[in-house]
């Protein structure tokens, strides 16, 4: 078993992850969050979090269904095992645990999307929905953003928080 514990600001990046996860998608696997060596990533495929959690973890590879952090929520603590997660969401008044089944399946490989440079200054048009930027405003308590131009026409904007630079938040734009 090995255990994760999020608070902080790594508890922020959790729920900013959780809110781009997807709601009943036929594609299961985007139900829910990915957990990798590396990473804790979430996307419904309109738009993407990613961050660094920190942890020496070898070997996990799962996705963890969703799950709800409240706002009262000061410590998240997922212990994975090698079929199902315990979830302990710790409050002043308590802690609720829940045991969630991990998703089957692959996870997308987000690294396609992620666009890898700065575009400089040149003039960018393009139009997203706005309700994606404020969903992850909030759950980060962050005000203000800066957002990286795509490397190719059409792609993945990149929005930057100074607050959470391990954060990687990625809005497709509509199409038009």
């Amino acid at each position: 078993m090995q255990t994760l514990t999020f608070e902080n600001d790594q508890l922020n990046m959790l729920r900013a992850t959780l809110v781009t996860v997807a709601k009943n998608d036929d594609r299961h696997y985007l139900n829910g969050i990915h957990i990798s060596p590396q990473h804790v990533t979430g996307t419904n495929g309109h738009r993407l979090a990613r961050f660094d959690h920190g942890f020496p973890l070898s070997e996990i590879d799962v996705i963890i269904p969703t799950f709800t952090v409240p706002a009262p929520a000061q410590i998240v603590i997922l212990e994975i095992d090698k079929h199902e997660t315990t979830v302990a969401i710790v409050t002043r008044k308590g802690t609720t645990k829940t045991i969630l089944t991990h998703i089957d399946g692959k996870y997308v490989k987000v690294e396609n999307v992620i666009p890898t440079t700065d575009q400089g200054n040149e003039l960018h048009r393009f139009s997203f929905n706005s309700a994606y930027l404020a969903d992850v405003q909030k759950a980060l308590g962050a005000k203000g953003c800066g957002i990286l131009a795509p490397d190719n026409e059409g792609g993945a904007y990149t929005v930057i928080y100074a607050r959470f630079p391990d954060l990687t938040y990625i809005v497709m734009p509509l199409r038009t």
